[in-house]
């Protein structure tokens, strides 16, 4: 069950999809735990849990990748309740391993310091909707060709119906997450 494991053993927060522009966008998900709203960095909307965010952590820990870049977290931005309604979880679960294998390899021999937020948007009749956030020294140009590569990847990728959106929040040459 290692998709299981890649969706357990990471923080997810969950919440359904609401707008509010009063909220200023967060770049640490960490800091939402207990309250309502969530301001996207990647797209400036916001997702709004009416009985708060939810914070899933391993029992036994989070595992580190070796080398330099690190899968931190995975926010859900689809309500838990549906998700299964939308795509199985063993699906979503190799679809977010091999994006990872991708960003692994592809931001290794990266030598700056920053992060990398991309948001996955799922569809049922057309192919995924990618979008990347940054923060630190990062080259542009490599984050567009890993979109780009993602998105050649990624492009026969579908729900059962509707759609469904996540992100994945990776560290390059430095951790973000402490354990």
């Amino acid at each position: 069950m290692k998709q299981t494991f890649i969706l357990s053993a990471l923080v997810a927060l969950l919440a359904a999809c609401g707008q509010n522009t009063q909220h200023a966008a967060t770049s640490n998900p960490d800091s939402l735990s207990g309250k309502t709203a969530y301001v996207n960095p990647v797209d400036n909307n916001t997702y709004v849990s009416e009985k708060g965010w939810k914070e899933y952590k391993p029992e036994d820990g989070v595992k580190w990748d070796p080398g330099t870049v690190q899968m931190e977290k995975i926010v859900l931005l689809t309500d838990q309740t549906i998700l299964p309604s939308l795509i199985n979880i063993d699906t979503l679960g190799d679809y977010i391993n091999g994006i990872k294998e991708v960003v692994l390899k592809e931001l290794a021999p990266v030598k700056e310091k920053g992060e990398v937020m991309i948001q996955y948007t799922l569809y049922a009749a057309k192919k995924p909707q990618i979008r990347l956030s940054y923060k630190g020294n990062l080259e542009e140009q490599t984050l567009f060709d890993l979109k780009d590569l993602i998105g050649e990847k990624s492009k026969n990728r579908r729900t059962i119906k509707d759609s469904c959106s996540f992100q994945v929040l990776y560290s390059v040459n430095e951790r973000i997450v402490k354990e």
